[in-house]
């Protein structure tokens, strides 16, 4: 019997930014498998916020239509000192993913950077570096960018909530 989209238990990760970390991980069997992961360039070298998100809009739906996940997750940042760039980028970025989500009926939820990192590094507070470490060990694959160990962090975060992983 062939399975079914909800049956399946991949989970798309995204770290939104203008490097942007992404990454599906199957939790089908004992241990997560990462399906792919990788970075997609939106610096300003490629145009503006505008063209950004209709090349993330791109790049994700065919990524959505290729790995076929119950759920994509995104990294809920807080902006401190960041500045309004860098939240209009962010927030932007946001926005076309859950319309992505939504034109394919895919489930979007967004998990938190602190309890991403607590998860995956054992420490809400912990250095990028630390969770890109965690990541590298449990796969035994070297990222290469910390944008792209963050995803997949987040991908594991939503798949802990959704009971299909234990760290």
């Amino acid at each position: 019997m062939a399975r079914g989209r909800l049956e399946r238990r991949v989970v798309v990760g995204i770290d939104l930014g203008q490097s942007c970390g992404y990454c599906a991980l199957s939790f089908d069997g004992a241990k997560p498998a990462r399906l792919d992961s990788g970075l997609w360039d939106f610096s300003s070298k490629h145009g503006g916020g505008g063209v950004q998100g209709l090349r993330l809009d791109r790049l994700l739906t065919g990524y959505i239509l290729a790995h076929k996940p119950a759920v994509v997750a995104c990294e809920e940042v807080t902006f401190l000192q960041r500045g309004t760039a860098a939240a209009r980028v962010y927030w932007g970025m946001w926005r076309t993913v859950e319309m992505v989500c939504e034109r394919l009926g895919v489930t979007m939820g967004g998990v938190h950077v602190g309890t991403v990192k607590k998860l995956v590094a054992g420490s809400g507070h912990a250095e990028k570096e630390a969770v890109q470490a965690a990541v590298e060990k449990m796969f035994r694959y070297r990222v290469k960018k910390l944008d792209e160990s963050d995803a997949i962090g987040v991908a594991l975060a939503m798949a802990a909530r959704m009971d299909w992983w234990k760290s």
